[in-house]
């Protein structure tokens, strides 16, 4: 019930004031939601009667005092921000990260005794829920890293693919330009491997949701990090690839380069499935980290 409210009162604020919509609080409490369903669904024996009592009148009102005195606050400071800055009033950083209090107002729905009981209960589900409101999509992440990244993923792109393409140079412009003699590669914020991480992050949240109670919870939190790293490391290879291919067919590489990209990453994550899945099962006889 209390995540089920924390879910409704997010897309309430999200339908009354649109300027605070962002897709991660909502789906990190989805997650959270889902992941105590599964947990629940496989021990029977876990009431939700023995984690937390019911929820008071005066915790609930207040619960959607705050959130409309949230909508109000925002409603008010994105027009001010608006009338200032035309057009980029949702780009300020200090407004963006202020979008993730719509989580806020959850916690008046329990007594704190309540919410240390939970956390003892579900400590696994409540960190992998943690880690989904801070890591799902991180376009901020990027695009703030950006001028620095992208140098390195010319120079490490440039330094796989030198071997096979005779006087390949890197330019180190702005936008990083790794040159051939058929074709020149530039490595624009579409290449920094963000899509990658949201497809490797979209389908090993499916996973977790189908496969929580049998799952190793220290590993799938190994196993998260090492994924999106492996992303991260597939995408230099994929702009390597596409620099070795499109040297030797460019009109091959500037017409099928999307696609096989999608592709490529789709082998990927296949193959770390294929890898590690087994690995990310917990034993038989081994204890879960929410046991311990």
């Amino acid at each position: 019930m209390v995540f089920t409210l924390a879910l409704a009162g997010i897309c309430l604020d999200y339908l009354l004031a649109p300027a605070l919509n962002t897709v991660t609080p909502a789906l990190s409490c989805c997650l959270l939601l889902l992941l105590i369903l599964r947990r629940l669904s496989h021990d029977h024996a876990l009431a939700p009667s023995a984690i937390v009592s019911g929820i008071s009148y005066r915790r609930l009102s207040v619960f959607w005092l705050l959130h409309l005195a949230g909508i109000g606050l925002f409603r008010m400071v994105h027009i001010g921000m608006a009338a200032d800055n035309p057009g980029n009033a949702t780009v300020d950083p200090s407004f963006a990260a202020a979008k993730y209090l719509v989580v806020l107002p959850t916690a008046f729905l329990l007594p704190w005794a309540g919410w240390r009981r939970f956390h003892r209960l579900y400590r696994a589900e409540w960190v992998a829920a943690a880690l989904a409101l801070l890591t799902i999509d991180p376009y901020r992440i990027f695009v703030t890293a950006w001028p620095w990244y992208c140098q390195g993923l010319g120079h490490f792109a440039h330094s796989l693919a030198r071997p096979f393409v005779a006087n390949l140079q890197y330019v180190p412009l702005p936008t990083p330009t790794i040159s051939g003699p058929a074709l020149d590669v530039s490595i624009l914020f579409a290449c920094s491997g963000l899509e990658a991480i949201k497809l490797f992050q979209i389908l090993f949240g499916l996973m977790l949701v189908l496969d929580w109670p049998v799952l190793n919870k220290r590993r799938a939190l190994i196993g998260y990090f090492t994924g999106m790293a492996g992303m991260l490391l597939a995408n230099v290879v994929r702009i390597a690839l596409l620099v070795i291919t499109g040297n030797m067919a460019p009109h091959w590489a500037i017409q099928y380069h999307l696609t096989a990209g999608w592709v490529f990453f789709t082998i990927v994550v296949v193959a770390y499935n294929v890898c590690f899945y087994g690995w990310l099962v917990e034993r038989p006889g081994s204890e879960a980290l929410s046991a311990k």
